[in-house]
């Protein structure tokens, strides 16, 4: 049980991560789109 709780934990961690990516990387687009203006 701990094994799947801990596989469980990490999994999300990782989503977690890639959506702050996600987050900076369509902040970071909207910065450059907004500059360029």
């Amino acid at each position: 049980a701990a094994g799947v709780t801990t596989s469980s934990a990490n999994q999300y961690k990782a989503t977690d991560i890639l959506a702050d990516i996600h987050l900076l990387r369509y902040l970071a687009v909207n910065d450059i789109i907004s500059f360029s203006m």
